[in-house]
């Protein structure tokens, strides 16, 4: 074997190790993209909070639900930055707060006359028939559906006050 120098072997330039390449672009992009439908998903949740189902907010007010999202901002955050956290804790706050207002709380008794109408249950209130109708609400196109009061008791105004009302020429 013949001994070759140094400078008469071919050369053959050092080459950094290869980073990227296909499949970690397209993973970087599809993350990138996922970002993007992540944060607008976000805003839609935060503005359309109020057509959120109740029985999808009812389960926010269950503490395991609570940590679940909770869990879900802490992993949004740290997967996705900080705009999103801020985004994902916002979405969360107004579930949670929509969630615990609870419309059948206290003394009173709700009775549902429509599907969407739920009304106080007392000795006053009378459900208005629809073949019954005054002029005034078939002109001005009305529907009431219930009445809370039948009768209303008026009075006169009366003045209390320690002003004495009289003729306008009086002289002081």
């Amino acid at each position: 074997m013949a001994f070759v120098p140094p400078t008469a072997r071919p050369f053959v330039p050092q080459l950094p190790p290869q980073v990227g390449g296909v499949r970690n672009t397209v993973l970087d992009e599809i993350q990138l993209m996922s970002g993007y439908f992540v944060l607008i998903g976000l805003v839609l949740l935060s503005v359309y909070v109020s057509r959120v189902p109740k029985s999808t907010l009812h389960l926010f007010s269950k503490p395991l639900f609570q940590m679940l999202g909770l869990g879900a901002v802490v992993l949004i955050t740290s997967v996705y930055g900080w705009v999103h956290g801020i985004l994902a804790a916002l979405a969360f706050a107004l579930l949670v707060s929509r969630s615990l207002r609870r419309v059948g709380e206290g003394m009173a008794d709700y009775v549902s006359i429509e599907p969407n109408i739920m009304v106080i249950e007392d000795s006053n209130s009378v459900v208005v028939p629809e073949n019954h109708r005054w002029f005034l609400e078939k002109v001005m196109g009305e529907t009431p559906v219930l009445i809370r009061e039948k009768e209303v008791n008026t009075s006169a105004i009366q003045d209390f006050s320690e002003k004495s009302m009289g003729p306008s020429s009086v002289t002081r």
